[in-house]
């Protein structure tokens, strides 16, 4: 069954979670930011996370959403006014 991967990336962390097809938590966590290297660390952790609770991120996440602080601006896709990452 495909699982949808929520990330809420805050100021001075990212809250995780795994969400199943029935909207049902299957698994959350939080991963301090990097603030050097946020998207690369944030990537890194959350495939490791995933891998040590038998999720293939490949295989079974089937989307992602994603929450951050700010503007997306949607023509260059660059968030804006993010004041608190950095």
């Amino acid at each position: 069954m495909k699982k949808f991967l929520g990330i809420d990336l805050g100021g001075t962390s990212a809250k995780v979670g795994v969400v199943n097809q029935q909207g049902i938590v299957e698994h959350d966590f939080v991963i301090g930011n990097n603030v050097v290297q946020l998207l690369p660390h944030l990537i890194s952790e959350v495939k490791k996370e995933l891998a040590s609770k038998n999720y293939d991120f490949k295989s079974d996440i089937q989307a992602i959403g994603f929450a951050t602080p700010g503007f997306i601006d949607v023509k260059t896709g660059v968030i804006l006014g993010a004041y608190n990452l950095g």
